[in-house]
């Protein structure tokens, strides 16, 4: 996945943001977590006003994508950025 903020289905969160050790990486409505280089969990996201619901249903195994629900959590969205438990991303 690739982020083109430029795009104009781009979503307002467009582009890759840092979160303690690793990265999210979101595209239009979909995300990706890597951490220490590599891919972990994907999923899908929803924004409603300030709130960001992201919802995990895959995790990479073996070299590739398996289903694996992993939950789903909420965000805020500021004009700071994102802000997930008491800690507000960095946008790279």
């Amino acid at each position: 996945m690739t982020p083109d903020p430029e795009s104009p289905d781009a979503s307002p969160i467009e582009g890759s943001w840092q979160f303690r050790n690793g990265i999210y990486i979101f595209v239009k409505d979909e995300f990706i977590f890597r951490a220490s280089g590599k891919n972990v969990y994907r999923g899908n996201f929803t924004i409603d006003g300030n709130t960001i619901m992201v919802a995990s249903f895959y995790a990479f195994k073996n070299g590739k994508w398996v289903e694996k629900f992993g939950g789903i959590a909420t965000m805020e969205l500021s004009d700071k950025g994102i802000r997930f438990i008491g800690k507000t991303w960095v946008k790279l």
